[in-house]
């Protein structure tokens, strides 16, 4: 809209602010784009709490570790199919360890799910609140599959 560049001019009138990509001096700036890297500028309203990093580490962790445990139990399962003919069977550890597999890939996908229908409850907690559990939520997983691994090979020896 061209209302929204007088907005932005009028804005920047006697204020130093920094572009968002380059970090120039956009004091009296004429116009809507920065002289330096003519990147658009708009003047916008924004919250720190809006930040994608912490919620993208916390989904990121259980993606991950649904992603790992889908790859093992497939890769645990195919043995087990093309060589169900075989005499005696697999040992019972083996499907212990598929059971696993397939308990933490439900509770990393239950995590992913959870996330992202409580984004908004997210976005509204301080951004420390967010650091502090997208931390709580990467250690969480990753101790609670090292765990698992301990008692998968617990089992399996």
């Amino acid at each position: 809209m061209p209302d929204d560049v007088g907005f932005l001019e009028r804005w920047l009138a006697g204020r130093d602010e920094p572009c968002p990509v380059c970090g120039q001096n956009l004091r009296d700036l004429r116009g809507s784009v920065c002289p330096e890297c003519g990147s658009e500028i708009a003047l916008t309203v924004t919250s720190d709490r809006l930040r994608p990093g912490p919620w993208l580490l916390g989904f990121a962790s259980f993606a991950l570790g649904l992603g790992f445990d889908a790859v093992a139990a497939i890769l645990l399962t195919i043995p087990l199919i093309l060589f169900r003919n075989q005499g005696g069977g697999p040992p019972m550890q083996v499907f212990l360890v598929l059971f696993t597999l397939v308990t933490c890939a439900a509770a990393s996908g239950g995590g992913m799910w959870a996330m992202l229908r409580k984004r908004s409850a997210w976005r509204r907690m301080p951004p420390r609140a967010q650091r502090t559990l997208a931390a709580v939520i990467f250690i969480g997983v990753g101790l609670a599959h090292a765990a698992a691994g301990a008692l998968c090979v617990y089992w399996m020896t």
